[in-house]
């Protein structure tokens, strides 16, 4: 299916695919897990109760990003990791730290790991 409305006023028509819940076959939910595992520049831009659709990411710097954490995420060595000590302190602090540890990684171009 297609968006009507045009991305940034640059007369691009927005692409989406839409992929069903099928809450009966975890499978579906699992592939489709794997597939926006690898698949970072899009987000869901549309979600009912029978489905929910992908479209790229707008923000090409967003973008960029995502799929710069994903390489260093995915395509490093393992046995040269970030590691990040987790503390419990709630929800939102928990994230937060995650947040910041990823930016860390990111930045020292190690994989990610919480100890």
């Amino acid at each position: 299916i297609s968006d009507n409305n045009n991305d940034n006023n640059n007369n691009n028509e927005t692409h989406y695919f839409c992929v069903e819940w099928n809450v009966g076959s975890s499978n579906n939910i699992n592939s489709v897990d794997d597939w926006w595992t690898h698949n970072v520049d899009w987000e869901i831009k549309y979600e009912n109760n029978t489905h929910f659709c992908f479209g790229k990411i707008l923000s090409e710097d967003l973008a960029e990003y995502l799929r710069l954490a994903h390489h260093t995420q995915w395509n490093s060595n393992c046995s040269n990791k970030f590691v990040w000590a987790m503390f419990n302190s709630g929800w939102s602090a928990d994230i937060n730290h995650i947040a910041e540890g990823i930016i860390y990684a990111m930045g020292d171009n190690k994989p990610f790991a919480i100890a």
